[in-house]
């Protein structure tokens, strides 16, 4: 067991230094000693992630420090973040005691939001695309103009995407945690960059999850996003979400209406790593 992990860890921290991503993270990874929940990953050595699974659209890493196991998500593409604002976003951990029948299993769903603050945020992305890519090459907006519409968006994003649901952990028996009051020490956070790209970060006390802590011992882990409504518009798909409201109304992909209707998953093993 002991050479297996080491070995992964060696295989991910190859593809790590040579600038690639594997679609699955193989080994478990300390957290940067300066790591922040606050939605930006400056702390990441070129704001790369372990992982980016193309299947899903997203670029992760889980980790952990002594205290703490964390989650950060960055997604790839507006369809990525639209995914997850309307379907959710589930991290689900989950570990068989020796001499238990059954399997722990904690689940953390994000975002618990209102729709129509998630839309309105949805159209102010696209507003601010929109000027992105319009304006960029001819300077007729100048960046610090698109930082301020990026920063508009996320103060909306931050009152908006800050509540998640936890089950599975006997300490938080309310299962909704809010970002800027709760008592269980769970932190998390949203941003998104100037790319448009959402990032999200979560920070769990390893007190209260009841994960194997001796280094040795892996758990499971999945992350999963749900699949969404998508309807006809004129014989061309256009995304609908609950609401009904229309995000976009522009002609997908064959690949984009699969990937927006099919729930994907990225399923691996975590052994908790030791200073």
């Amino acid at each position: 067991m002991k050479r297996v992990f080491q070995l992964t860890l060696l295989i991910t921290v190859f593809v790590i230094l040579n600038g690639c991503s594997p679609q699955l993270q193989l080994a478990g990874l300390r957290a940067p000693a300066n790591i922040q929940i606050d939605g930006q990953l400056i702390e990441w050595p070129n704001k790369k992630l372990a992982a980016y699974n193309s299947h899903s659209r997203i670029g992760y890493t889980i980790c952990n420090d002594d205290d703490n196991l964390y989650l950060a998500v960055i997604t790839d593409g507006k369809l990525a973040d639209g995914k997850i604002n309307y379907g959710g976003l589930f991290f689900n951990l989950s570990y068989k005691q020796e001499g238990k029948a059954d399997t722990d299993r904690v689940s953390v769903v994000f975002p618990i939001a209102d729709l129509k603050k998630v839309f309105d945020i949805s159209k102010n992305t696209t507003r601010y695309n929109y000027q992105r890519y319009r304006n960029d090459s001819t300077a007729k907006m100048k960046r610090s103009q698109l930082d301020s519409i990026v920063s508009v968006i996320n103060v909306k994003s931050s009152e908006t995407f800050n509540k998640l649901k936890v089950t599975g952990v006997n300490r938080i028996p309310d299962s909704i945690i809010n970002a800027n009051s709760n008592d269980q020490g769970v932190k998390f956070a949203v941003q998104y960059d100037r790319t448009d790209k959402f990032i999200y970060e979560i920070a769990i006390p390893l007190k209260i999850l009841g994960l194997p802590a001796d280094g040795k011992t892996a758990f499971n882990y999945s992350l999963m996003l749900n699949g969404i409504r998508i309807l006809e518009n004129h014989g061309e798909p256009t995304i609908y979400y609950m609401d009904n409201r229309k995000l976009r109304g522009a002609a997908l992909e064959n690949s984009d209406v699969a990937y927006m209707q099919t729930t994907t998953k990225i399923s691996g093993q975590y052994t908790l790593a030791k200073k």
